[in-house]
């Protein structure tokens, strides 16, 4: 995961990371640490191992796009909702393939654009529709 979400994180009360998961153990071991994040999984069964997880309500995609849809499909099967980074998937097929089992499992998933809702963004919009319907125009 991006330290990026991590810090989003921290600034929510009702959010908890409560696990990591990396091909390699070291890495997640070293990222959970650095991060205080109470445990992490390592190795060819992390992803699978941390989906498994009862703590685990959402978990973040941050994966090369070809592994998206993958595991996507897997964390939402798992019970999970799913934070996916951009760009989400690589085709229509794919993000058909995410909506309707998004629909099947009533779970959500949500592409990681956040400068959406950036406060930047929402000032850059206030300011382009400055004076829209005022009469002066």
């Amino acid at each position: 995961a991006r330290a990026a979400v991590i810090h989003a994180a921290d600034k929510r009360q009702d959010v908890l990371v409560t696990a990591v998961a990396a091909r390699s153990e070291s890495k997640a071991k070293s990222y959970a640490q650095q991060h205080r994040i109470p445990a992490f999984h390592g190795g060819a069964t992390a992803y699978r191992d941390l989906l498994a997880r009862e703590d685990v309500d959402a978990v973040y995609v941050g994966l090369p796009t070809a592994l998206h849809l993958e595991w996507t499909l897997a964390a939402l099967h798992a019970g999970k909702h799913v934070l996916l980074e951009k760009p989400a998937v690589l085709s229509a097929e794919e993000a058909h393939q995410v909506v309707k089992t998004m629909r099947e499992t009533q779970l959500l998933v949500f592409e990681a654009a956040h400068h959406r809702y950036h406060p930047a963004a929402r000032r850059f919009k206030q300011l382009m529709t400055f004076g829209k319907g005022d009469s002066d125009e």
